[in-house]
């Protein structure tokens, strides 16, 4: 699983490798406030253009188990 660019400006792409089941993308600012919270499927492009500059903690789940980004 790979999320990229990063660091992006605008859109972040979401590759889900060999899983291509839809699954729950939510991503936390700093403070665990939920951001963002949307499905997503294989090649996925969230727009994020309208975040303020920062770091923040995305989550990939679905109804089995959590999923750890990696590069």
């Amino acid at each position: 699983m790979i999320i990229y660019p990063n660091p992006a400006n605008d859109y972040n792409f979401h590759r889900l490798g060999s899983n291509p089941k839809e699954m729950n993308l939510t991503i936390y600012d700093m403070y665990g406030k939920m951001i963002i919270n949307t499905r997503v499927q294989n090649d996925s492009r969230i727009p994020i253009n309208r975040l303020i500059r920062g770091i923040y903690l995305t989550q990939l789940k679905d109804k089995d188990r959590v999923y750890i980004p990696s590069d």
